[in-house]
């Protein structure tokens, strides 16, 4: 018996009531299964605090974290300037690129498009106009066979793109930007 006259031993965890001398967690976490591990919780750890300015858009913002956060290394942290806000370094935005044999009307739509050039911060191409930034997530590209289709077609014409996958921009996001700018795409897309 349980003391409460039922005779089916001990009551569930949580129901039972409280005896007097003993603390009750208000919380109800995973690890009171059998043999889950106790997973600490966050103490007001955030990007912001982590990062600082490059996790928080600014006012008026309306593309994706991702892009987010790669403007914000491109301009706060490496001091280039975007083309359509008056600056000489890249451009930002849904910028139509012609792409002949491309599925969507022969145009591509790129996010950041950094020309290469003498007179530009980039320096010259080796061959190629501009680098495309693409920062993509899981729900952005579940078509790789596109992805790549798209990369092929762009670097065909002269254009080098590189995909920043988002877990690892959100890690490292001046390292992954960076070794973009040198040509490098680190992603899944890339190197595979």
């Amino acid at each position: 018996m349980n003391g409460f006259g039922t005779g089916f031993g001990r009551l569930p965890r949580g129901l039972a009531p409280k005896e007097p001398g003993t603390r009750r967690s208000s919380r109800r976490s995973d690890a009171t299964l059998p043999g889950a591990p106790r997973v600490p919780r966050s103490q007001g750890v955030t990007r912001k605090s982590l990062r600082g300015d490059l996790f928080e858009p600014r006012p008026g913002w309306t593309g994706s974290l991702n892009e987010w956060v790669v403007y914000a290394v491109l301009t706060r942290r490496l001091g280039y300037t975007a083309i359509n806000e008056g600056g000489r370094d890249f451009y930002y935005g849904n910028v139509d690129i012609p792409l002949p044999g491309y599925l969507r009307g022969g145009k591509f739509r790129a996010d950041f498009i950094i020309p290469y050039g003498p007179t530009r911060k980039l320096g010259a191409g080796f061959g190629y106009t501009a680098i495309i930034f693409d920062p993509y997530n899981e729900y952005t590209h579940a078509d790789h066979a596109l992805d790549l289709l798209r990369k092929n077609l762009l670097e065909q014409a002269r254009y080098q793109y590189i995909f920043m996958e988002e877990n690892a921009l959100m890690a490292d996001p001046e390292g992954i930007v960076r070794l973009g700018l040198r040509g490098r795409d680190v992603s899944p897309l890339g190197v595979g």
